[in-house]
């Protein structure tokens, strides 16, 4: 029985050494979240928009005061408000 060859992923991970857990790099950069602006400037509750995203409310207040949220979490917020995610999450430059 033939053998496939090596994916180019297999080959790289072969000339590396062992694996060394490091700790988290500092980001690059800050995000400012402002997705509590847009829900109070609505005047929407918590448990409101929690609800309608599928959230709980604990979930949506962490990412309100900047937690890392999903992608997929993120889409669902922006599409929820009618905006890009670029709006709710905004760069900010690295103090």
């Amino acid at each position: 029985m033939d053998t496939l060859p090596p994916s180019p992923a297999e080959l790289l991970a072969a000339t590396k050494g062992p694996k060394i857990r490091t700790a988290n790099p500092k980001p690059s950069a800050v995000w400012d979240c402002c997705l509590r602006e847009h829900r109070t400037r609505l005047g929407l509750t918590l448990d409101e928009v929690a609800a309608a995203v599928g959230l709980s409310k604990t979930g949506l207040w962490q990412i309100e005061h900047c937690s890392d949220p999903m992608l997929s979490t993120s889409a669902k917020l922006a599409e929820f408000y009618g905006v890009v995610i670029e709006v709710i999450w905004k760069r900010k430059v690295k103090p």
